[in-house]
């Protein structure tokens, strides 16, 4: 069993030592640093503005509605006949080649175009709801890195406890050893606490490995490779804006203002809207101008024809209705279900968004309470601990009575680091929640 023991220490020591070569040479980064990068270099933020491009871009493609359209056509060929021609005097065939050079070009311009005016509208506020989708992602991912930030400050706090318990284990686990030597206590003992030494150096080894993952999760949130670990610079965060939220309502307020999400839906349904109303106004006739010209050149290589340039233009206004199209008539019927489906999506965003802050807000409340809680729990577990080990010293506390102590102060250590990380931690997402989590 001891030999099994060993060889699982030496497994579990030796395994991570590339792992911890890379966490020495890793990045430091501050919490302003981190938020701005990972409101800005993550793929999904980088793949929410690259959509915002694309409906840019559609913004001022319907912008050209405004502009008259212009074709230009050219072309050359070749022409070779044989023409019979009947005379009195018999039939002759005549033959000929020749080439031809010709050229048009098309003017046309809608003047009065009731659905234009609808239509670039409608892109433009897609381009706004792309805009708010982009801002809610930068939103996201700066909680997410934040979160990451503090989970990994609380692992190489938890590092620092696991070595605290592992020093104190070493030492209690010589006193004894000694007192064994000296016929004072029994070998028993002194094997009791070589497990509980065991078990304190797993216990280091575990949680070192535990923070190395979350330096690799933190790169990861800011748009590096997970093999490139980084390290927070601190072991806590500052978060300005959570103490304006001091009740369940000025939370579901902030939210309803400030949440990215909600200016999507907003402008998606404003959207949808013109694209319905540029689908009813397509019903309509278009009054709008025409123009085109012709240019051609003809020259006769061999044989007889008429050779030369010659010219025509020609321009007017036209009327264009497709009010007899069944499409067009349709499209007002999918544009107004549309409509009404980005408004019943709205409705369930409000209700999603709206009910996580306050969620978040509770969420806050309990966490403040359990790290009061776990603050005097410590403070008692600490003097039951002291109180053990003097028991003990005199002879009057057996072992497992000091273990129980030791245990429950360790337990006890373990959920205050926890606790104040979940209140640091609760603090960000109430933050996010409302809007407030600026990059």
């Amino acid at each position: 069993m001891r030999l099994v023991l060993a060889l699982s220490l030496l497994v579990c020591v030796s395994a991570p030592v590339t792992a911890y070569a890379q966490l020495k040479a890793a990045e430091t980064i501050a919490l302003p640093e981190l938020l701005r990068r990972a409101a800005k270099n993550p793929p999904a933020v980088r793949r929410a503005f690259a959509v915002l491009s694309r409906a840019r871009a559609e913004a001022s493609a319907a912008g050209a509605l405004w502009f008259p359209s212009f074709v230009a056509e050219g072309n050359a060929a070749g022409r070779a006949s044989r023409q019979i021609y009947l005379l009195p005097t018999g039939a002759y065939p005549f033959d000929s080649t020749a080439y031809d050079l010709r050229g048009t070009v098309g003017l046309e311009w809608s003047a009065l175009n009731l659905a234009r005016g609808a239509t670039i509208s409608a892109r433009d506020a897609a381009a706004q709801s792309e805009m708010a989708n982009g801002a809610a992602a930068q939103r996201m991912a700066a909680a997410q890195a934040a979160e990451l930030y503090l989970r990994a400050g609380a692992a190489s706090d938890l590092i620092d406890d696991a070595k605290l318990t592992l020093e104190r284990r070493t030492r209690q686990h010589q006193a004894i050893s000694e007192l064994v030597k000296t016929g004072n206590r029994s070998p028993v003992e002194a094997e009791r606490t070589k497990v509980e030494l065991l078990s304190a150096k797993f216990m280091l080894a575990m949680r070192e490995s535990d923070e190395a993952a979350s330096f690799a999760a933190l790169a990861v949130a800011i748009g590096k490779p997970a093999t490139e670990p980084v390290r927070p610079a601190t072991r806590s965060g500052e978060f300005v804006g959570a103490t304006a939220v001091v009740t369940a309502e000025r939370a579901l307020d902030l939210a309803k203002k400030n949440r990215p999400e909600m200016q999507a839906a907003l402008w998606a349904i404003a959207s949808l809207r013109e694209d319905y109303s540029a689908a009813i106004y397509e019903r309509f006739p278009t009054l709008g101008l025409s123009a085109s010209g012709l240019a051609s050149y003809s020259q006769t290589i061999t044989g007889e024809g008429i050779n030369g340039p010659q010219y025509s233009a020609s321009g007017g206004v036209f009327l264009r209705w497709r009010g007899l199209d069944p499409l067009v008539w349709q499209r007002g019927n999918v544009m107004e279900a549309s409509k009404v489906q980005a408004e019943r999506a709205l409705e369930v965003t409000q209700q999603q968004v709206t009910a996580e802050a306050v969620a978040a807000f509770y969420a806050l409340q309990r966490a403040k309470l359990e790290r009061e809680r776990a603050i005097e729990v410590l403070l008692t577990a600490g003097a039951t601990r002291e109180a053990q080990n003097d028991r003990y010293r005199v002879g009057v506390g057996s072992l497992l009575e000091l273990l129980d102590a030791e245990s429950l102060e360790q337990d006890a250590r373990l959920r205050r680091i926890e606790a104040e990380r979940d209140e640091a931690i609760a603090t960000t997402r109430l933050l996010a929640a409302c809007g407030l989590m600026a990059p």
